[in-house]
Formats: C-alpha cells, sequence, structure tokens
C-alpha cells in the first residue's frame, strides 16, 4: 500500500448491499457500512469511493487513487 493509512482496493454492490474492499496495515479486508478498523469507521460507501469517519483524521477514499 502507497498510502500512509487507509486504501480503497474495491467496492462489490449486489444490489441489495455494498461492501468495500480497504487495505488497512498491508491486509486487505471487506466492510459494509458501519464496520470499524483500527480508528477508522465506514460511514459511508459510494459507487467509486468511501467515506471514513475517525476521531481526528477523517478520509475519502476513491477508487483508483493512492489516497
Amino acid at each position: 500500500c502507497l498510502c500512509s493509512s487507509a486504501c480503497l482496493r474495491g467496492i462489490i454492490n449486489n444490489g441489495v448491499k455494498q461492501l468495500a474492499i480497504i487495505e488497512f496495515n498491508n491486509t486487505s479486508n471487506y466492510y459494509k457500512d458501519g464496520q470499524s478498523f483500527g480508528d477508522y469507521t465506514v460511514a459511508a460507501i459510494g459507487i467509486d469511493s468511501v467515506d471514513l469517519s475517525h476521531p481526528q483524521n477523517p478520509l475519502h477514499l476513491t477508487l483508483g487513487r493512492n489516497n
């Protein structure tokens, strides 16, 4: 992962719910709205982006960018 915190690797949408594939601490996992990892919580999953809430550093991750 070239980013310093979390990287968005993909989004799965089966028409009912969406899952975000997020790499954090060199490990990729699937997350749904409301799930937490580290100090981050998945606040919203869009078509090509994810919003993460955090006490000091909320993030907006977009597919195809190393953010």
